[in-house]
């Protein structure tokens, strides 16, 4: 009995930390691999965008998205559409600015998750356009919260090893009434 309920005692502790590892999400090391990847597969650019979904996260007024800069193109001439303004911006870091000034600045917190039903789909060998669902949720510090399901799609180019977004398109449904 006493030999029994050690290891069962065993069995419970070296199994926790097993069942929370093989649950974590990938490291940032294991996100890059899959960036230089040739054509990384549908469940691979999920975790791609799980990933990217994960930096949008902040809490108690802190946000630092500069690990996003990994995932965007470094030119000045790629075009996102996200936030309001038809032009867009031309670049991530006036992107980048343009949220942090605008968005972030009066927010204590903010998730961003991606659903689980990415497209994929490769055009020729270095593009891939990607698009999905996520839910977002922003909380200002005056309490107003902003929460709403969209789509974003985003092109991607693989160039020089690797792959980067070239363009990047948000949607939030229009409310009819």
């Amino acid at each position: 009995m006493k030999t029994t309920i050690l290891n069962l005692f065993a069995l419970v502790i070296f199994s926790i930390p097993m069942l929370l590892f093989s649950q974590s999400e990938p490291s940032s090391r294991e996100i890059n691999k899959l960036l230089v990847k040739e054509k990384p597969n549908q469940n691979e650019w999920q975790l791609i965008m799980d990933a990217y979904g994960r930096i949008w996260h902040g809490t108690n007024g802190k946000f630092d998205l500069s690990p996003l800069d990994a995932f965007y193109a470094p030119d000045s001439d790629i075009v996102i559409y996200d936030m309001p303004g038809l032009n867009g911006h031309r670049s991530w870091a006036k992107q980048k600015e343009f949220i942090m000034e605008e968005f972030f600045s009066n927010a204590i917190s903010n998730t961003y998750v991606p659903r689980q039903n990415l497209e994929l789909k490769y055009v020729g060998e270095n593009v891939a356009i990607v698009n999905f669902l996520f839910d977002i949720k922003n909380i200002t510090k005056d309490g107003n919260v902003f929460e709403t399901a969209a789509r974003q799609t985003n092109v991607w180019e693989y160039r020089e090893g690797r792959w980067y977004i070239v363009h990047e398109h948000g949607s939030v449904p229009l409310s009819v009434r």
